[in-house]
């Protein structure tokens, strides 16, 4: 059996470490992984963004299944992409569909249907942005700056993932 681990982290590295004991594996796979894997897997130079490459990769190494450890592939819906494509949809693909994977990569939407479905939780508020740069702007000039750069560098977070119709802001 032939095994693609997307991702190079942590995670990624303790998934290959169990798949590598299986009797039943014949190639493990890491994209891109990283040196501390060179001893389990074989690390590729490919990118999930580059469906095309992806295809062509699975197919070429007749790879059975993916497993895939960062959120940001989920979110963008790499499982949809393999359940859609014809060549992909008899691999195994293991992590969800893009909209589930909102539950792991927006806080805003976790939150939200938490709430909707009574799951405990921490309270929260999702403000509009320019309600957060009004208040911002009647603060302190010390505090304004402090909180300036923390808005900045949340927005540059925040662009990865989600609009910038609103902020995501956590209650401590």
């Amino acid at each position: 059996m032939n095994v693609l681990i997307v991702g190079s982290g942590g995670r990624e590295s303790a998934f290959a470490w169990s798949i590598a004991q299986s009797p039943l594996l014949s190639n493990l796979f890491v994209a891109p992984g990283n040196p501390g894997l060179a001893g389990l897997a074989a690390c590729v130079d490919l990118d999930w963004r580059d469906r095309e490459a992806v295809v062509h990769f699975c197919v070429r190494e007749d790879i059975h299944i993916v497993v895939v450890g960062p959120e940001e592939p989920l979110v963008y819906g790499l499982g949809d992409f393999f359940a859609e494509h014809p060549n992909l949809q008899h691999i195994h693909f293991i992590g969800p569909k893009a909209e589930a994977a909102q539950l792991e990569g927006s806080k805003d939407f976790a939150k939200a249907f938490m709430m909707r479905h009574d799951i405990p939780t921490a309270g929260y508020r999702s403000l509009p942005f320019a309600f957060l740069i009004m208040r911002l702007m009647s603060m302190r000039r010390t505090t304004r700056d402090a909180l300036l750069v923390f808005l900045l560098l949340k927005m540059a977070i925040s662009l990865l993932s989600t609009s910038l119709s609103s902020v995501e802001l956590m209650s401590i």
